[in-house]
Parts: structure tokens; C-alpha cells; sequence
């Protein structure tokens, strides 16, 4: 294991105790679930893990988080930060700093190593109900974007077109696009649902929609010296999202998040500071 990826995995130990002595499941998703399965701990280029929550869980998780996790640990959410571009739930070290690219920019933004939680939730069968509700979550997802962070646009015409929607979502808390985002997932509970998927990303529906059944109660794998709990149908869940899962990517697809990381020090020092790049 590299530093980060110890670090990263001593945040996920206490995650996990607090998700069990709680009763509340999750599952090892995406590159983490591959590099539970394939390498029974991270794929080595990796330095992060993801684990997904089911939504009625979801609030529970994050009280309980803030008062059983360890002092050096907090969560962070899309509530506490106006420049943040996630919906979900990421926990936190806060004696390190781990600042994404795209964040450089962005004081309140600067965060410690991290794990994401990602809200999963329940998915409607009804074709023309289900393409409504990804909908729904594109456009929540896009006016969240907008309401926190500064015009981009390709053209000129979409400049226009965006800083009047721009003006228009000031109007509102800078949470409001986001909350109402995760209010829309809980109207579809994870538990008694038939389908399920990557609705923390509504780009990536419907080509990530699964039986709800695939997940079930989970089971642990190896994952370095502890367990993590995977999608009890690990490897049809593998197969849908990546094809041959086993098969190791050439070496310019083996992505790792682009940053500043240091260990050492908290990101509260650069927020004071400024980054040494």
C-alpha cells in the first residue's frame, strides 16, 4: 500500500465500525469492488475507496457519524460547503489535505484524505417513469452546479443562457438544488425497490441500472488487513458496469485523482496560506 492509500484505508476501518455496530449497510462499489475481488485490497494505482449507502439510511449514517467517529475524522457534506461539487457524503482526516484540481480555486472547498458515501436508492421500473426521475436528477444536478460555482460555457449563447439561470438560482440557498436532489432519491427507498443504481450520478443511467437484489445483504471480502462488504452478486454487478473486470487496463486508463495531497499537514493550513503550487 502507498501512505495515501493507509491513510485512506484507516478512515474506512472506522467508517465501517460505525456502519456495523449501527445496523446500517453498504457496499463496496466500483474500483473498490474490483480491487476487493481482484486484489483482495486497492487496485494499486487507486487512491481512493467508494462505498454506497441506501438512501433511508443515508441521514441516520450521517448523524450517527458526527457523534461516533473519531475526533480527527468529520464528515463533509454538500450542506457545509458552498464550493462543492458532490451530492453525497465524503469522510474526511482532518490532520491531511487531499485538494482536487478542481478545487484549487476554491478555499472552502479544501478538504483531508478522503472516502466517498454515495446515496443509492431505488429506481422506477416504468420506462417512461424511470426517464423522468433521471431527468429530474440531471436538471437538480446541473442547477446545483450553477448555483455554486462561477459561468462556464462553451459559447457565448450558452454564457447568456447560463448566467441568467445563474441569477435566477441566487435567489435560493446555495443547498437548495442539492437537497431537494436527495429529497427526490428518497421517495424511491433502496430496500423495496426492484431496480437500483449509480444515483449519486444521473450521467451515468440508465447504463448502471441493476436488480436491487444483486446488492441483497452484502458480503465481506478480503480488502488489505480488515473486510469490506461487497454486492452480494459481486460479479454480475462487475460484469455490467466493466465487462472483464479481471482484465487489467492499459496504462494510460489507470486514473488516479489530480491533486495536492500532503499527509502531514492539515488543509486548513492552505486555507490560511494558499497552495505551494
Amino acid at each position: 500500500m502507498t501512505d495515501v492509500q493507509n491513510r485512506i484505508l484507516s478512515i474506512f476501518k472506522e467508517v465501517a465500525k460505525v456502519c456495523e455496530a449501527n445496523g446500517i449497510p453498504y457496499y463496496a462499489i466500483g474500483g473498490t469492488c474490483i480491487g476487493a475481488v481482484r486484489h483482495k485490497g486497492f487496485i494499486p494505482w487507486d487512491d481512493d475507496i467508494d462505498i454506497a449507502i441506501p438512501i433511508e439510511h443515508y441521514d441516520s449514517f450521517a448523524k450517527i457519524a458526527r457523534r461516533q467517529l473519531p475526533s480527527n475524522l468529520y464528515l463533509l457534506t454538500a450542506e457545509d460547503v458552498v464550493h462543492y461539487h458532490y451530492v453525497w457524503y465524503k469522510v474526511c482526516d482532518e490532520n491531511t489535505t487531499f485538494i482536487e484540481a478542481s478545487e484549487y480555486r476554491y478555499k472552502d472547498a479544501y478538504k483531508g484524505v478522503f472516502i466517498d458515501i454515495m446515496p443509492i436508492a431505488g429506481i422506477p421500473e416504468e420506462p417512461k417513469e424511470q426517464s423522468a426521475f433521471i431527468r429530474k436528477l440531471s436538471k437538480l444536478s446541473w442547477l446545483n452546479n450553477v448555483r455554486r460555482f462561477p459561468v462556464i460555457a462553451s459559447n457565448s449563447l450558452n454564457i447568456i443562457l447560463k448566467s441568467l439561470v445563474k441569477l435566477w438560482t441566487l435567489l435560493f440557498p446555495y443547498n437548495y438544488y442539492s437537497n431537494k436532489y436527495l429529497a427526490l432519491l428518497k421517495k424511491y427507498p433502496f430496500s423495496s425497490s426492484y431496480k437500483t443504481g449509480y444515483t449519486w450520478h444521473p450521467s451515468w443511467l440508465p447504463r448502471l441500472v441493476f436488480p436491487t437484489v444483486w446488492f441483497s445483504a452484502g458480503v465481506k471480502m478480503d480488502f488489505e488487513d480488515t473486510k469490506i462488504s461487497c454486492p452480494t452478486k459481486w460479479n454480475l454487478y462487475l460484469e455490467k458496469q466493466f465487462g472483464d473486470y479481471m482484465k487489467l487496463p492499459p496504462d494510460n486508463e489507470r486514473q488516479i485523482h489530480n491533486g495536492f495531497v500532503d499527509l502531514n499537514n492539515s488543509y486548513q493550513k492552505y486555507q490560511s496560506k494558499g497552495l505551494p503550487l
